[in-house]
């Protein structure tokens, strides 16, 4: 569905009940993914989010580049750890 809107998820996390995926802001790719998508299931949407992707990271680094922001999802492999972040500016 995504590719034939031509919508590029750039994280994507799927549990048995709940699918949560980043994608940038298009604003006319979006309005048509979510119009589809408003049809057969229930949506949050947050914007103003930032994606944080870090390869060869360690902990210092994450606390570092994270310190002041909340954590919204986060997916770590053995060399990439990616975040979806609040950014300062969404939190005023």
């Amino acid at each position: 569905m995504l590719a034939g809107l031509d919508v590029h998820a750039n994280l994507i996390q799927v549990s048995a009940i709940s699918l949560s995926f980043c994608a940038d802001y298009e604003e006319a790719k979006l309005n048509a993914l979510l119009s589809v998508l408003h049809e057969s299931y229930r949506m949050e949407i947050q914007y103003g989010l930032e994606l944080l992707t870090i390869r060869h990271y360690n902990d210092q680094v994450l606390m570092e580049m994270c310190k002041g922001r909340h954590i919204l999802l986060e997916q770590r492999s053995r060399t990439t750890a990616q975040m979806v972040l609040k950014t300062k500016a969404s939190q005023l």
